[in-house]
């Protein structure tokens, strides 16, 4: 476990695995079972990560060694998640607030990763000179 506390504070959570996020959340584990079996077990139980996201805590208790206090910690990481993904925020240091080809690309890129994940992308704005909404765009 602490070859990924390092792994997440020096190369960000971006670099760990689905089920390496999960082993994260669940440490330390339970008797006889490690964080890494636990993770492992409940995105076998639940199919996908998208599935652990959308459990319930009555669910998420029913995996051996996640207790009603892990399965609400594990609830509430995933919805403060959600709530801090749902608008995305980007500075153009030109000033220009014009959506790029790249950042539609992006946008559409977020967009089917929140579908995934079970997090709605309300918004991508884009901040320059003023501000320009892909919302207000129709490009979301």
């Amino acid at each position: 476990m602490g070859s990924l506390n390092y792994q997440l504070d020096h190369y960000g959570p971006e670099y760990l695995k689905p089920e390496q996020l999960l082993e994260v959340l669940v440490s330390p584990g339970y008797s006889g079972k490690t964080a890494a079996e636990v993770a492992a077990n409940l995105l076998q139980t639940f199919g996908d990560l998208k599935d652990v996201v959308t459990a319930s805590i009555s669910q998420l208790t029913k995996v051996k060694g996640i207790g009603f206090v892990k399965a609400c910690q594990i609830k509430a990481a995933f919805e403060l998640s959600k709530r801090a993904a749902s608008y995305c925020e980007e500075d153009h240091p030109s000033g220009d607030p014009e959506p790029s080809d790249q950042d539609i690309l992006l946008t559409k890129q977020l967009c089917m990763c929140g579908v995934i994940l079970g997090i709605e992308v309300l918004d991508h704005i884009i901040i320059g000179s003023n501000h320009v909404s892909m919302k207000d765009q129709r490009l979301i």
